[in-house]
């Protein structure tokens, strides 16, 4: 009986050190490869499941997207900004700033808070160009309503340049006017810039544009080129055209662009083959969190300990339950990213 006991105990400790490391080694399956025009479902927005346009790949092969449909509609930045004061016209004290890095737009999107605590002005009725789509009192857009544990750690940081020169490292950022001029000519990539159906009903602009089905004015992340307008951002129009906007104006709709784990979403995809009707679809919401994984390792802890102990080995659970949890958490890849940063942080 005491061997069966013992067997049944080794049983127990084997499984749950699979469990422990099971969403890792699922990561391994090479089932798939993304390719230019493949969409892709992740995260949603709204109650609304967001699709998005496979780009391209990046160096490291990871997967650059683009959202297949204007979001939301939001200003680029809030007006008021003491900042904004300069010896000319002081425009985007009185219009909201152009520049991306510093912008109301660029925190949103790259935020994970509730409440956010914004930088400079809110983004609040008083500082919207007509009070429209204020957006001081809306969580972040990587917030968990929008986004679950497993999704945020799929989107990497991408490393850029802003139309001043500044480097920049986002997790979310908007394309500039020349990429997205550029994605307009690629037949692979459409239909683009069509608003989804609760970004037209949620917006307070109205407009006989802004309905389904049809292309409308997206924000770039592009200051416009004359130094002295401030307040002007760079704007694709619905024929895409380039205009330039004041960038309080909520009159404009928002297309993330961010880059994925390629391995994270093959070792997850549950169906789905690219195509319009039938997009790639993941659920990551199976990876092991922080908390989970200490839970697991834990059981995992008890299991051996009793086993040493009926095997009269008392002298080695103090130390091989510690080898035990150490070994645990090695075999967990990046571990201390899951659950352990309480906010995304934006760096120049």
């Amino acid at each position: 009986m005491r061997l069966i006991s013992e067997k049944v105990l080794c049983i127990m400790c084997i499984m749950m050190l699979l469990l422990v490391n099971f969403t890792i080694s699922s990561a391994d399956k090479e089932s798939i490869d993304f390719k230019k025009g493949d969409i892709i479902q992740l995260g949603s927005y709204n109650g609304e499941p967001i699709l998005w346009y496979v780009l391209c790949k990046d160096e490291q092969d990871n997967v650059v997207v683009i959202s297949r449909n204007i979001l939301t509609i939001k200003p680029f930045d809030a007006a008021g900004d003491i900042n904004g004061k300069d010896e000319f016209y002081s425009y985007a004290y009185y219009y909201g700033s152009n520049k991306w890095a510093d912008s109301s737009l660029r925190m949103w999107l790259n935020s994970n808070e509730k409440y956010i605590k914004w930088h400079n002005n809110n983004p609040d009725e008083m500082q919207s160009f007509g009070g429209e789509n204020a957006y001081d009192q809306e969580a972040g857009f990587l917030h968990k309503t929008n986004f679950n544990l497993g999704e945020l750690e799929a989107i990497l940081p991408t490393q850029y340049k802003s139309t001043g020169g500044e480097t920049l490292n986002d997790k979310v950022i908007l394309m500039s006017s020349d990429e997205y001029k550029d994605l307009l000519n690629d037949n692979e990539i459409y239909p683009i810039q069509i608003a989804t159906l609760s970004a037209i009903t949620k917006s307070e602009y109205k407009s006989p544009d802004l309905k389904s089905g049809k292309q409308y004015p997206i924000w770039t992340r592009d200051s416009a080129d004359n130094p002295y307008a401030t307040h002007a951002v760079k704007v694709i129009t619905a024929h895409g055209d380039e205009i330039a906007a004041p960038a309080s104006s909520g009159r404009y709709g928002v297309m993330p662009m961010m880059t994925l784990d390629q391995q994270l979403l093959k070792g997850h995809l549950i169906k789905g083959n690219g195509d319009s009707g039938n997009p790639y679809m993941f659920d990551l919401s199976t990876m092991l969190t922080f908390p989970k994984h200490f839970i697991a390792v834990f059981l995992l802890v008890l299991l051996v300990s009793v086993l040493l102990l009926r095997l009269k080995w008392a002298n080695y659970v103090k130390k091989g339950s510690l080898a035990i949890l150490v070994i645990s958490v090695l075999l967990i890849p990046g571990y201390h990213s899951y659950g352990l940063q309480d906010h995304l942080t934006l760096s120049n």
